[in-house]
């Protein structure tokens, strides 16, 4: 199976009515509580999540990503993560087989000078769930303004 590309120009305009989703006990969201079930890859759906993440100075921290079939990240607009998590493929396959798992990838993204916000659009195929973790959260704050 090959990865299917994704752009930033895709996400839902302003017009376009964004749903809060709250994260579940420990943590993970789960859309297909809001959106229903996935569906085969054929018709598969895909849902955008939107958060800020605002830091207070210059750094940088590894972010611990957990997913199911497939997921972009978009940070300030540029594309700084994407990978499949797919249980058909071997080659595709994460560990621990498949699940929703902060072991699933990573990727390290650096804050600017300054208090510095980065807008985060998540596009995730076929309506799994998403786990996100910041190592080291000190001077993060997650809650959008």
């Amino acid at each position: 199976m090959t990865k299917r590309a994704s752009s930033y120009d895709e996400i839902p305009n302003a017009a376009q009515e964004w749903k809060t989703i709250s994260t579940e006990r420990n943590g993970p969201v789960n859309i297909s509580r809001v959106y229903g079930k996935p569906v085969p890859q054929e018709t598969r759906a895909v849902a955008w999540l939107k958060t800020t993440i605002t830091s207070d100075g210059k750094q940088t921290k590894k972010v611990d990503i957990g997913w199911t079939r497939e997921l972009w990240v978009f940070v300030n607009g540029k594309l700084v993560y994407a990978d499949q998590n797919l249980f058909e493929s071997d080659d595709a396959r994460k560990v621990p087989d498949r699940r929703c798992s902060l072991e699933n990838g990573s990727f390290t993204l650096p804050w600017k000078p300054a208090r510095m916000r980065s807008r985060w659009h998540l596009r995730i195929a076929s309506l799994g769930g998403i786990k996100l973790r910041l190592d080291h959260p000190e001077g993060i704050d997650l809650a959008e303004k």
